[in-house]
């Protein structure tokens, strides 16, 4: 038996609905769907970078690696179905060719990333600790702009 909201959560679902389909305004739910699905993104990389760098010791720039992998596909998954999704069911070859848009879009970021990991921890010598916290401000956007323009745009006649 499927439990049924409460009317709170039902008035505030139609409210989100109407604020999505609104011509202007639209936009403002999406990103704060990417927004939430950016933070998890940056919890799962940070994480798995943490984890592999303190618990199994490796190098910040293969725990840097570990972690775009793991949030690379939780993005693809998350953006896909909750932040982009056009709600209708497409083939394996579109979802497949998304997701290889994804990795190559986050790949872009990730080369960023690399870059200014090096650059804050071994030229400027900010603590590696801090590092991924910095390089936020640049690939957070950069990532935004990739997903909504490329990775998930809509084809107007589909």
């Amino acid at each position: 038996m499927k439990k049924e909201l409460p009317i709170v959560a039902r008035k505030l679902r139609k409210w989100i609905e109407k604020i999505e389909k609104h011509e202007k305004w639209g936009w403002t739910i999406q990103f704060a769907k990417f927004s939430i699905v950016g933070v998890i993104n940056t919890l799962i990389d940070l994480a798995v970078y943490y984890f592999c760098l303190y618990v199994l010791s490796f190098h910040y720039q293969v725990s840097t690696l570990f972690g775009f992998l793991i949030s690379v596909t939780n993005a693809y998954l998350l953006n896909g179905f909750f932040v982009f999704s056009d709600g209708r069911k497409k083939a394996l070859s579109e979802n497949l060719k998304t997701y290889f848009k994804t990795v190559a879009g986050y790949a872009g970021t990730y080369l960023i990333s690399v870059f200014l990991m090096w650059l804050w921890v071994d030229v400027l010598h900010i603590p590696e600790a801090i590092a991924p916290l910095l390089r936020l401000v640049i690939t957070v956007p950069l990532n935004y702009i990739i997903n909504k323009f490329w990775t998930f745009k809509r084809k107007e006649n589909a």
